[in-house]
C-alpha cells in the first residue's frame, strides 16, 4: 500500500468522540486471497496482460491482492496506464487513476506538478460542494483518493462524525438488503458498505475499524458470488477492497492485543 503523507493526517485521538475509545475490533474470520482458486488468479494475472480497457484496475487490484503474483508489466502496458493518468489530470482534474496506480509503482505518481496541484484543487473544491450536498458517500471517494496520494484534506470533527455515521448506516442497509432479497449476496448496499470500509480505513488511518462476524459472511458471500461471475462483473476491485479491509482489522487487532498485554504486565516495585 501506498505510504501516507503524516503530515496530511488527523490523529482519531485528538476527536472528541467517546464512542471511539469504546468500539472494540474483532477477528476478521475471511482472508479474500483464500477465496481464489489457482484458476481465478491465472485469469486475473492474464488479464493484466491483454492491456484490455479496464487495464489500470485490474492491475492495481492484483497488486494490492498479492504484489508478488503481479507479471512483469510491459512497455506498452506502462505507457498505457500512464496516458490514461494524463488525460485524467490534465481533462477532468480526477486523481482516482492515479490512486489506483500508486498501488502498482511510485513511478505511476512521477507527474507535472502543475497537472497535479490543478487536480488536487479541484478535488477540494469539488469536496466543499459534496459537502454542501451532505453527499458523504462520494465525499469518501475524493477524500480517500487525496489521501492516497499524500494530500488528505483538512477535514472536521463534525465531518468524521458525518462519514462514520455513513458507514455504520451502510452496513445496516447491507444486511436489511441481504434479508429482503432473501440471502442474495449480489445486494448493491454490500459492495457500498464495502467501499465505505477502505475509506475509513484510508482516510483515518487510527479508526480501530469493526467489522462483524456477522458482516464478515456478508462480505464473504458477496465475493464468492462476485469471483462465480467474474466475466460480468468487476470482481478483482471487489477482492482488493476486501484485502484492504482485512489488513486493516489485522492491524487494528493486533494493537488490541498488544495494549492488552501491556496492561496485564504486573507492576515493577521499587526497592
Amino acid at each position: 500500500m501506498p505510504k501516507f503523507n503524516p503530515d496530511s493526517q488527523l490523529n482519531i485521538h485528538d476527536l472528541a468522540i467517546q464512542e471511539i475509545e469504546t468500539q472494540e475490533a474483532v477477528e476478521i474470520p475471511f482472508d479474500p486471497n483464500k477465496l481464489l482458486a489457482e484458476a481465478d488468479w491465472a485469469v486475473l494475472q492474464e488479464i493484466t496482460t491483454d492491456s484490455p480497457t479496464w487495464i489500470l484496475e485490474q492491475t492495481a487490484s492484483l497488486a494490492i491482492l498479492d504484489k508478488d503474483k503481479l507479471p512483469e508489466m510491459s512497455i506498452k502496458i506502462k505507457d498505457k496506464i500512464k496516458k490514461k493518468i494524463r488525460d485524467d489530470l490534465w481533462g477532468e482534474g480526477h486523481l482516482q487513476d492515479m490512486a489506483w496506480a500508486s498501488y502498482i509503482s511510485p513511478e505511476f505518481t512521477n507527474v507535472p506538478a502543475e497537472a497535479f496541484e490543478r487536480a488536487v484543487e479541484k478535488s477540494n473544491d469539488h469536496l466543499s460542494e459534496l459537502r454542501d450536498k451532505k453527499d458523504w458517500r462520494h465525499f469518501f471517494e475524493y477524500a480517500s483518493w487525496l489521501t492516497v496520494l499524500g494530500r488528505r484534506p483538512n477535514l472536521s470533527q463534525e465531518d468524521f462524525k458525518e462519514l462514520e455515521e455513513e458507514f455504520k448506516s451502510q452496513e445496516i442497509k447491507a444486511k436489511e438488503e441481504i434479508v429482503m432479497n432473501n440471502g442474495d449476496a449480489k445486494a448493491y448496499d454490500t459492495e457500498n458498505f464495502l467501499e465505505d470500509a477502505v475509506a475509513m480505513s484510508i482516510i483515518y488511518p487510527d479508526y480501530p475499524l469493526k467489522i462483524s462476524a456477522e458482516s464478515s459472511k456478508l462480505i464473504v458471500a458477496y465475493l464468492q458470488e462476485r469471483i462465480r461471475h467474474r466475466a460480468l462483473a468487476e470482481w478483482y476491485i471487489s477482492l482488493a477492497m476486501a484485502r484492504i479491509v482485512a489488513d486493516k482489522c489485522i492491524e487494528v487487532n493486533k494493537k488490541k492485543r498488544s495494549n492488552q498485554e501491556t496492561q496485564q504486565l504486573p507492576e515493577s516495585k521499587q526497592f
